[in-house]
């Protein structure tokens, strides 16, 4: 024969009726003292913490990138590879991005001065620093 389990009826914030047991030992007290809250309300609160710890981790990302920017000299952080005009020099632009996602292990860049190698290497180094802030040291 089991004995009967005692149990405490409340309204949720919602309205919904809640019916719960009455905790026994150790932090009863504790326990019987928390608001009972139905199944829809706990479902709710429970996406709200997902959605929650979702736009933090997204905010973090942007605060590293933000940070690792700060490795590209500033006259060159806005520099974005899809934007880079780059007429007779299309495969060192293939090049960059491929770097820049890690399709290629490094990049050498060579040519004469003012052909914009630099900005070429900053718009991958930003690339890459979007697709992991742990980006590589701007050298």
């Amino acid at each position: 024969m089991s004995a009967a389990t005692a149990t405490r009826t409340e309204t949720c914030s919602c309205g919904a009726t809640v019916v719960g047991e009455i905790a026994t030992g150790y932090m009863a007290d504790l326990l019987n003292k928390l608001e009972l809250v139905c199944d829809d309300c706990t479902a709710a609160a429970d996406a709200a913490r997902a959605d929650s710890e979702r736009r933090n981790q997204e905010q973090r990302h942007l605060d590293h990138v933000a940070t690792a920017l700060t490795t590209l000299p500033s006259a060159l952080r806005s520099v974005q590879l899809d934007q880079l005009d780059v007429p007779g020099r299309e495969g060192a632009l293939d090049a960059a991005k491929r770097w820049a996602t890690r399709d290629l292990l490094g990049l050498v860049l060579l040519g004469p001065f003012g052909v914009g190698k630099t900005t070429l290497a900053a718009g991958a180094v930003r690339r890459h620093i979007e697709h992991d802030p742990v980006a590589p040291r701007w050298l």
